[in-house]
Protein backbone atom coordinates (compact mmCIF):
# COMPACT_ATOMS: atom_id res chain seq x y z
CA UNK A 1 0.00 0.00 0.00
CA UNK A 2 1.02 3.61 -0.52
CA UNK A 3 -0.05 6.33 1.88
CA UNK A 4 0.07 9.94 0.69
CA UNK A 5 -0.30 12.66 3.28
CA UNK A 6 -1.80 15.74 1.64
CA UNK A 7 -2.86 19.19 2.76
CA UNK A 8 -6.38 19.75 1.51
CA UNK A 9 -7.58 22.85 3.34
CA UNK A 10 -6.23 25.11 6.04
CA UNK A 11 -9.01 26.81 7.92
CA UNK A 12 -8.67 25.68 11.53
CA UNK A 13 -5.35 23.94 11.59
CA UNK A 14 -5.06 21.57 8.64
CA UNK A 15 -7.15 18.86 7.09
CA UNK A 16 -5.14 15.96 5.72
CA UNK A 17 -6.02 13.00 3.55
CA UNK A 18 -4.58 9.48 3.44
CA UNK A 19 -4.54 7.89 -0.02
CA UNK A 20 -3.99 4.17 -0.47
CA UNK A 21 -3.00 2.67 -3.82
CA UNK A 22 -4.41 -0.80 -3.15
CA UNK A 23 -7.80 -1.59 -4.69
CA UNK A 24 -10.34 -0.62 -3.64
CA UNK A 25 -8.87 2.81 -2.93
CA UNK A 26 -9.80 4.59 0.25
CA UNK A 27 -9.09 7.89 1.90
CA UNK A 28 -9.14 8.59 5.60
CA UNK A 29 -9.62 12.14 6.86
CA UNK A 30 -7.02 13.23 9.38
CA UNK A 31 -7.51 16.51 11.22
CA UNK A 32 -4.50 18.38 12.58
CA UNK A 33 -5.84 21.17 14.76
CA UNK A 34 -3.78 24.04 16.08
CA UNK A 35 -2.70 23.63 19.68
CA UNK A 36 -2.86 26.43 22.19
CA UNK A 37 -0.10 28.90 21.37
CA UNK A 38 1.06 26.98 18.27
CA UNK A 39 0.17 27.59 14.60
CA UNK A 40 1.04 24.94 12.03
CA UNK A 41 2.13 25.98 8.57
CA UNK A 42 2.96 24.21 5.30
CA UNK A 43 4.34 27.08 3.26
CA UNK A 44 7.41 29.29 3.06
CA UNK A 45 10.27 28.30 5.34
CA UNK A 46 8.20 25.71 7.23
CA UNK A 47 8.17 23.12 4.47
CA UNK A 48 5.72 20.30 3.78
CA UNK A 49 4.76 17.71 6.40
CA UNK A 50 6.91 14.56 6.24
CA UNK A 51 5.47 11.11 6.85
CA UNK A 52 7.82 8.47 8.26
CA UNK A 53 9.00 5.64 5.95
CA UNK A 54 6.76 3.14 7.75
CA UNK A 55 3.74 5.44 7.52
CA UNK A 56 3.11 5.63 11.30
CA UNK A 57 4.24 9.19 12.13
CA UNK A 58 4.30 12.67 10.67
CA UNK A 59 6.62 15.56 11.46
CA UNK A 60 5.63 19.13 10.64
CA UNK A 61 6.65 22.69 11.33
CA UNK A 62 4.82 25.04 13.64
CA UNK A 63 5.36 28.44 15.23
CA UNK A 64 4.62 29.80 18.69
CA UNK A 65 3.10 33.19 19.45
CA UNK A 66 6.52 34.81 19.04
CA UNK A 67 6.88 33.31 15.55
CA UNK A 68 9.60 30.84 16.53
CA UNK A 69 9.58 27.73 14.35
CA UNK A 70 9.78 24.26 15.91
CA UNK A 71 9.19 20.70 14.68
CA UNK A 72 6.24 18.68 16.00
CA UNK A 73 5.80 14.91 15.83
CA UNK A 74 2.54 12.99 15.73
CA UNK A 75 1.72 9.27 15.63
CA UNK A 76 -1.11 8.73 13.15
CA UNK A 77 -3.09 6.66 15.66
CA UNK A 78 -2.96 9.46 18.25
CA UNK A 79 -4.06 13.09 18.39
CA UNK A 80 -1.19 14.57 20.39
CA UNK A 81 1.48 16.60 18.62
CA UNK A 82 4.79 16.41 20.46
CA UNK A 83 7.25 19.33 20.22
CA UNK A 84 10.77 18.21 19.36
CA UNK A 85 13.10 20.11 21.65
CA UNK A 86 16.31 21.31 20.04
CA UNK A 87 14.66 22.09 16.70
CA UNK A 88 14.23 25.84 17.19
CA UNK A 89 14.17 27.59 13.83
CA UNK A 90 13.73 24.31 11.94
CA UNK A 91 12.74 24.14 8.27
CA UNK A 92 12.05 21.38 5.73
CA UNK A 93 12.18 18.18 7.82
CA UNK A 94 12.97 14.81 6.19
CA UNK A 95 13.38 11.27 7.54
CA UNK A 96 16.26 8.82 7.58
CA UNK A 97 15.48 5.58 5.68
CA UNK A 98 15.08 3.63 8.94
CA UNK A 99 12.72 6.22 10.42
CA UNK A 100 14.88 6.70 13.52
CA UNK A 101 16.16 10.19 12.75
CA UNK A 102 14.92 13.40 11.19
CA UNK A 103 17.05 15.86 9.26
CA UNK A 104 16.20 19.55 9.24
CA UNK A 105 17.67 22.96 8.51
CA UNK A 106 18.22 26.03 10.63
CA UNK A 107 19.28 29.40 9.23
CA UNK A 108 22.94 28.34 9.29
CA UNK A 109 23.19 24.53 9.46
CA UNK A 110 21.90 21.09 8.61
CA UNK A 111 21.04 19.13 11.75
CA UNK A 112 19.74 15.68 12.70
CA UNK A 113 17.57 14.73 15.67
CA UNK A 114 17.35 11.18 17.02
CA UNK A 115 13.62 10.61 17.52
CA UNK A 116 14.17 8.04 20.26
CA UNK A 117 16.66 9.91 22.43
CA UNK A 118 15.98 13.50 21.43
CA UNK A 119 19.68 14.19 20.88
CA UNK A 120 20.48 16.76 18.18
CA UNK A 121 23.71 16.91 16.20
CA UNK A 122 24.99 19.28 13.55
CA UNK A 123 25.93 17.68 10.23
CA UNK A 124 27.43 20.70 8.49
CA UNK A 125 27.07 24.42 7.96
CA UNK A 126 24.36 25.34 5.45
CA UNK A 127 23.04 28.72 4.45
CA UNK A 128 19.32 28.72 3.65
CA UNK A 129 18.73 25.01 3.09
CA UNK A 130 15.89 23.99 0.78
CA UNK A 131 15.04 20.35 1.35
CA UNK A 132 17.02 17.14 1.80
CA UNK A 133 16.96 13.40 1.13
CA UNK A 134 18.75 10.51 2.84
CA UNK A 135 19.86 7.20 1.29
CA UNK A 136 20.67 3.81 2.84
CA UNK A 137 24.42 4.48 2.56
CA UNK A 138 24.09 7.27 5.11
CA UNK A 139 24.43 10.09 2.58
CA UNK A 140 22.31 13.24 2.63
CA UNK A 141 21.80 15.31 -0.50
CA UNK A 142 20.32 18.76 0.01
CA UNK A 143 19.59 22.00 -1.79
CA UNK A 144 19.94 25.65 -0.86
CA UNK A 145 18.48 28.96 -2.03
CA UNK A 146 21.58 29.87 -4.05
CA UNK A 147 23.41 26.70 -5.16
CA UNK A 148 23.12 23.36 -6.86
CA UNK A 149 22.67 20.19 -4.81
CA UNK A 150 25.31 19.11 -2.30
CA UNK A 151 26.09 15.75 -0.69
CA UNK A 152 27.38 15.07 2.84
CA UNK A 153 27.67 12.10 5.18
CA UNK A 154 24.83 12.06 7.71
CA UNK A 155 27.40 11.69 10.50
CA UNK A 156 29.08 14.93 9.44
CA UNK A 157 31.79 16.10 7.10
CA UNK A 158 32.54 18.44 4.24
CA UNK A 159 29.77 18.79 1.64
CA UNK A 160 30.65 18.14 -2.00
CA UNK A 161 28.74 19.39 -5.07
CA UNK A 162 26.33 17.05 -6.84
CA UNK A 163 24.86 19.38 -9.47
CA UNK A 164 25.89 22.61 -11.16
CA UNK A 165 23.57 25.46 -12.01
CA UNK A 166 23.21 26.46 -15.62
CA UNK A 167 23.20 30.21 -16.41
CA UNK A 168 19.39 30.39 -16.25
CA UNK A 169 18.99 28.57 -12.93
CA UNK A 170 18.86 30.16 -9.48
CA UNK A 171 19.07 26.99 -7.38
CA UNK A 172 18.34 23.27 -7.10
CA UNK A 173 16.04 22.20 -4.26
CA UNK A 174 13.86 19.45 -2.76
CA UNK A 175 15.83 16.39 -3.92
CA UNK A 176 14.51 12.84 -3.50
CA UNK A 177 16.61 9.69 -3.81
CA UNK A 178 15.40 6.92 -6.09
CA UNK A 179 15.54 3.29 -4.86
CA UNK A 180 19.11 2.73 -6.13
CA UNK A 181 20.40 5.42 -3.78
CA UNK A 182 22.32 6.99 -6.67
CA UNK A 183 19.79 8.66 -8.95
CA UNK A 184 17.61 11.44 -7.66
CA UNK A 185 15.03 13.96 -8.76
CA UNK A 186 15.01 17.62 -7.80
CA UNK A 187 13.45 20.98 -8.65
CA UNK A 188 15.47 23.58 -10.56
CA UNK A 189 14.28 27.13 -10.01
CA UNK A 190 14.66 29.89 -12.57
CA UNK A 191 13.53 33.48 -12.64
CA UNK A 192 10.47 32.43 -14.60
CA UNK A 193 9.43 29.36 -12.61
CA UNK A 194 10.57 25.84 -11.80
CA UNK A 195 11.26 22.54 -13.58
CA UNK A 196 11.98 19.08 -12.19
CA UNK A 197 15.00 17.09 -13.34
CA UNK A 198 16.64 13.72 -12.72
CA UNK A 199 20.38 13.18 -12.27
CA UNK A 200 22.92 10.90 -10.57
CA UNK A 201 25.25 11.61 -7.67
CA UNK A 202 28.08 9.96 -9.62
CA UNK A 203 27.44 11.17 -13.16
CA UNK A 204 25.69 14.41 -13.92
CA UNK A 205 23.46 14.01 -16.97
CA UNK A 206 20.26 15.92 -16.14
CA UNK A 207 16.99 14.64 -17.59
CA UNK A 208 14.09 17.10 -17.62
CA UNK A 209 10.73 15.89 -16.32
CA UNK A 210 8.33 17.88 -18.46
CA UNK A 211 5.34 19.29 -16.63
CA UNK A 212 6.67 18.64 -13.10
CA UNK A 213 7.18 21.84 -11.11
CA UNK A 214 6.86 20.81 -7.44
CA UNK A 215 8.56 18.62 -4.88
CA UNK A 216 8.09 14.92 -5.61
CA UNK A 217 7.82 11.43 -4.12
CA UNK A 218 8.40 8.10 -5.86
CA UNK A 219 6.54 5.02 -4.65
CA UNK A 220 5.62 1.75 -6.36
CA UNK A 221 6.46 3.01 -9.83
CA UNK A 222 4.51 6.25 -9.47
CA UNK A 223 5.87 9.76 -9.25
CA UNK A 224 3.72 11.97 -7.02
CA UNK A 225 3.76 15.69 -7.82
CA UNK A 226 1.45 18.70 -7.72
CA UNK A 227 0.43 20.96 -10.57
CA UNK A 228 0.30 24.73 -10.01
CA UNK A 229 -3.51 24.48 -9.80
CA UNK A 230 -3.19 22.25 -6.72
CA UNK A 231 -3.85 18.87 -8.37
CA UNK A 232 -1.88 16.05 -6.76
CA UNK A 233 -1.02 13.41 -9.37
CA UNK A 234 0.34 9.88 -9.12
CA UNK A 235 1.99 9.41 -12.52
CA UNK A 236 3.56 6.21 -13.80
CA UNK A 237 7.36 6.44 -13.98
CA UNK A 238 9.84 4.34 -15.95
CA UNK A 239 12.82 3.73 -13.64
CA UNK A 240 14.92 2.30 -16.48
CA UNK A 241 14.64 5.39 -18.66
CA UNK A 242 13.90 7.84 -15.84
CA UNK A 243 10.93 9.08 -17.80
CA UNK A 244 7.31 9.89 -17.03
CA UNK A 245 4.60 7.84 -18.71
CA UNK A 246 1.27 9.35 -19.79
CA UNK A 247 -0.83 7.38 -17.32
CA UNK A 248 -1.64 9.52 -14.28
CA UNK A 249 -4.21 9.35 -11.48
CA UNK A 250 -5.61 12.36 -9.66
CA UNK A 251 -5.09 11.72 -5.96
CA UNK A 252 -6.58 14.94 -4.59
CA UNK A 253 -7.44 18.53 -5.38
CA UNK A 254 -6.87 21.14 -4.14
CA UNK A 255 -3.54 20.60 -2.38
CA UNK A 256 -1.68 23.56 -0.92
CA UNK A 257 1.04 24.70 -3.36
CA UNK A 258 3.62 27.43 -2.69
CA UNK A 259 4.77 28.58 -6.12
CA UNK A 260 7.42 30.93 -4.73
CA UNK A 261 9.20 28.09 -2.93
CA UNK A 262 8.17 25.42 -5.50
CA UNK A 263 6.72 22.86 -3.12
CA UNK A 264 3.33 21.45 -2.19
CA UNK A 265 2.01 20.20 1.16
CA UNK A 266 2.08 16.44 0.67
CA UNK A 267 4.20 13.47 1.70
CA UNK A 268 4.22 9.80 0.70
CA UNK A 269 5.27 6.81 2.81
CA UNK A 270 7.12 3.74 1.62
CA UNK A 271 5.21 0.63 0.44
CA UNK A 272 3.83 -1.66 3.10
CA UNK A 273 1.85 0.85 5.16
Amino acid sequence: LVAALILLIGVVGASLGWFQSAKPQSRVALAVLSSRGVAYNFSGLFGPPAISPDGTRIVMGGADNAGTRLLYLRFLDRTTLLPLQGTTGASYPFWSPDGKRIGFFTSSSLKVIDVGTGSVSEVCAVQEGRGGTWNARGEIVYGTRTTGLLRVNASGGQPVPVTKLNPKEANHRFPIFFPDGDHLAFVAQTVGGSQAQVTSVTKQQPIVLQGVVSNMALREGRLFHVRPDGTLLAQLFDLKRYALLPEAEVVAKPVGYDGQFAYAAFSVSAPGT
